[in-house]
């Protein structure tokens, strides 16, 4: 039978590095690298006639990326993903508009993902920038996820004992209807290091939520100006419940429009942070 061309992903491998972001033919040196001057995009518009808000999307790649079975040394380093449409009833294209990982732990360096959209509603639409799941643990420095969309987990969704590394990378503009930054479930608990969550939109856990046993470690992080907008949302920087217990240490909330963090059947380890103009919706 035919194969779906929305099927269309670039398949990361072991020992093999993806890098973008040189100045390529026609400089005056073509191996000239920097990543912003030079952005290399990475796009799911297969038809290459996207329009703002979502027009023209719906033959778009259901994944830009794929990691699934990669190790540490498949690296996608300094590109820009983005126009993944992830909205098929089918598993896993609802998943992972911008990168999906199954069983999958590659190292991305210096990537942004922006404007990818997993919309469906719940159990469907998680993930819109990258979807990690059955014990999928990629590294990630240096990245960007910046006004991405999905029911669940905007920028990253974590599931079933995924526990991913991000240090220095930056949550902004995501919009969900819980984890607009970031959304974890099911045993999965990455490890943040210096990570900035900003102005980023969901019902609850707007910055972060933490559900079912998923208890990350967020180490001198910042969650600001993050809005939650759900009668209950009164965790609009971090969100944790169900057994969810994170280890958060030398952290900032300061501007979110709901607490800085609110917890339900959780017990999160809380040290040396500081709480400032936070206000319950």
């Amino acid at each position: 039978g035919l194969v779906d061309p929305r099927e269309a992903t670039i398949q990361l491998v072991n020992g093999v590095a993806l890098e973008g972001g040189y100045a390529g033919c026609g400089a005056v040196d073509p191996d000239e690298r920097d990543i912003e001057l030079y952005e290399t995009i990475l796009s799911g518009d297969l038809s290459g006639d996207d329009l703002p808000d979502g027009v023209n999307r719906a033959d778009n790649s259901y994944h830009v990326v794929t990691g699934s079975g990669a190790d540490a040394t498949g690296v996608l380093d300094g590109f820009t993903v983005s126009g993944g449409w992830a909205d098929c009833q089918t598993f896993p294209h609802y998943c992972g508009a911008g990168m999906i990982n199954l069983n999958g732990s590659p190292t991305l360096l210096g990537c942004t993902f922006s404007g990818n959209s997993a919309e469906l509603y719940w159990p469907h639409g998680s993930g819109g920038g990258i979807y990690n799941e059955y014990g999928s643990n990629p590294t990630l420095r240096g990245c960007t996820f910046n006004g991405n969309s999905a029911d669940r987990g905007a920028g990253i969704y974590n599931t079933f004992d995924s526990h991913p590394t991000f240090t220095h990378c930056t949550f902004s503009g995501n919009s969900a209807s819980m984890g607009a930054g970031m959304y974890n479930q099911f045993d999965s608990s990455p490890e943040l290091i210096e990570c900035a969550f900003s102005a980023n939109s969901a019902g609850v856990g707007a910055g972060m939520c933490n559900m079912l046993r998923s208890s990350p470690k967020v180490t001198n992080c910042t969650f600001t100006d993050n809005t939650g907008s759900w009668s209950y949302s009164d965790g609009a920087g971090m969100f944790n419940a169900y057994e969810s217990n994170p280890c958060v240490t030398h952290c900032t909330f300061a501007g979110n429009d709901g607490a800085g963090i609110s917890n339900d059947f959780s017990d999160p380890t809380v040290t040396t942070c500081v709480f400032s103009h936070n206000s319950a919706v």
